[in-house]
């Protein structure tokens, strides 16, 4: 059931994010084409595109995240939804996972679309492999190893990502609070004010905490480890108040 559940839910997405994903694209080539034929005004208004494409993408990105969750439970299709032999713990996991499929896939979309831009320019090309070479060089005067590096990436990749689970989690948990009988009349006000006192306790507890290890002698790494694990915790917590909203407590009045 919980893949039936991820499959409607791309079906239900996936047209409105491949025009803006496709639109990208093409905006990335067309800057490379002007930017080779010495296009100034094209290249400058291809530019002023994309940018407004990305800063769509992330407002398209957010809006899906609320709107799908609102109306495909607690809207008309609510009704249907619940229904369904599966938990709201499947359904909560089913709306996550496609949300993270997404964000990795408009990641990408970025980076094949700065690559679309110097494919065209040779020269750009070699640039960036000079750029390439400096950077490579400049790790190895600051004696950062091949293994130390790709720690680091593997590190960051890790934490964006359950940073990004977090952030996602706070608005479901945020909906859903403002879901209960006592907000029902104020639905979307306390579903923001929910969403800031949310971000305002963990940002508290995790101040706290890092200012104790802040008295410790430990290392980035072991720090970094420290934060990705704290982050799992917070998530696992919002992630079970959500659906104990959604099993227990709503109401879809």
């Amino acid at each position: 059931m919980l893949g039936k559940l991820i499959k409607y839910e791309f079906k239900s997405t996936i047209k409105t994010f491949l025009g803006i994903y496709l639109s990208m694209l093409v905006t990335g080539l067309l800057i490379g084409i002007f930017n080779v034929a010495n296009i100034e005004e094209g290249t400058a208004l291809a530019i002023f595109v994309f940018f407004g494409l990305l800063v769509a993408l992330f407002v398209l990105t957010i809006t899906i995240i609320i709107k799908r969750f609102k109306d495909n439970l607690f809207g008309d299709e609510g009704y249907l939804m619940f229904t369904l032999p599966v938990s709201a713990k499947k359904i909560v996991i089913s709306k996550l996972i496609v949300s993270l499929v997404y964000i990795i896939i408009s990641v990408l979309i970025v980076i094949a679309t700065f690559i679309i831009m110097v494919i065209p320019s040779v020269n750009e090309i070699n640039n960036l492999i000079q750029l390439g070479n400096e950077i490579k060089t400049s790790l190895i005067v600051n004696l950062v190893t091949k293994r130390e590096l790709i720690l680091n990436t593997i590190y960051m990749f890790i934490v964006s990502l359950i940073g990004y689970i977090e952030f996602v989690l706070t608005i479901y948990l945020s909906l859903s609070i403002a879901q209960l009988k006592p907000f029902q009349n104020h639905r979307n006000l306390f579903s923001i004010i929910s969403f800031f006192v949310i971000n305002l306790i963990v940002s508290t507890i995790g101040n706290n905490i890092n200012k104790v290890f802040g008295t410790m002698s430990i290392s980035a790494n072991t720090e970094i480890l420290i934060t990705i694990v704290l982050t799992c915790i917070c998530s696992l917590i919002l992630f079970i108040l959500t659906s104990y909203i959604l099993e227990k407590k709503l109401n879809l009045e």
